[in-house]
């Protein structure tokens, strides 16, 4: 949504920065009343041309900034990816060691039961 804003907002900034090559486009006019007409034909078929151009120039520079901002966000879900998968190993390794230790402790309470009967059977108190 974010890169969706950016674009509106460069767009509009593009239409922004292209009124004033119109407008100084359409003010020039020539000395001589016979040109003005050839002058301004040709002017329209120049400032389409630019406009193409400029159009061109403006949407090949956002690609370009949307293709590096893809690859940033590739580039940083690798390593979140990485992370999360470090994580998960590490977690993994936690749960054995909880369960080895929880065995243990198993294991030592059935020997300390086991020891207190026999002391009670010996009437060792």
């Amino acid at each position: 949504m974010s890169l969706e804003k950016q674009l509106e907002e460069s767009r509009s900034e593009c239409a922004r920065l292209q009124q004033p090559l119109s407008t100084t486009e359409n003010r020039a006019s020539p000395t001589e009343p016979g040109k003005v007409a050839d002058n301004r034909q040709m002017t329209d078929v120049d400032s389409g041309h630019r406009a193409l151009s400029t159009d061109s120039v403006v949407i090949a520079g956002h690609m370009q900034h949307l293709n590096d901002v893809i690859g940033g966000l590739r580039s940083e879900k690798l390593a979140l990816t990485t992370q999360l998968r470090k994580q998960q190993l590490r977690i993994t390794h936690l749960e054995n060691l909880v369960n080895q230790l929880s065995k243990q402790v198993d294991m030592i309470r059935l020997l300390n039961i086991s020891y207190l009967r026999q002391r009670k059977a010996l009437n060792i108190v």
